[in-house]
């Protein structure tokens, strides 16, 4: 019996250390929530787990998903300051250069950084 006792001990050992894919992941498109906010009770600006960020990967196309929680709304920062756009606004960002995009009023609007506040 010992032969297959060490059979099974080897098939358990072979499933826990193997890699199994459950979901493709941005690779040049950097997360960029504003890492600073010190989260909603603190200051009014909400953490990123506070706000559930998520970033997801379709194609060659990255994109945000939040939540922003309570009272806070979205800001995003853009090269002339800050933009407030209206609630359910999603950025997206292509793989091919790595730039952060809002639609800002039909206008694609780069930003740096976004953040609930």
């Amino acid at each position: 019996m010992l032969p297959r006792e060490l059979f099974f001990l080897f098939l358990l050992i072979k499933a826990s250390t193997t890699c199994i894919p459950t979901q493709q992941t941005c690779s040049t498109c950097a997360p960029f929530y504003d890492t600073t906010c010190p989260g909603t009770a603190s200051y009014g600006c909400a953490t990123d787990s506070e706000a559930s960020v998520s970033y997801s990967l379709s194609g060659s196309t990255c994109s945000s998903s939040f939540s922003c929680p309570g009272v806070t709304s979205i800001m995003y920062d853009t090269a002339v300051g800050y933009s407030l756009p209206p609630a359910g606004t999603t950025a997206t960002c292509s793989e091919a250069d790595g730039i952060w995009y809002f639609d800002n009023s039909g206008v694609n609007t780069e930003t740096s950084r976004f953040r609930c506040m």
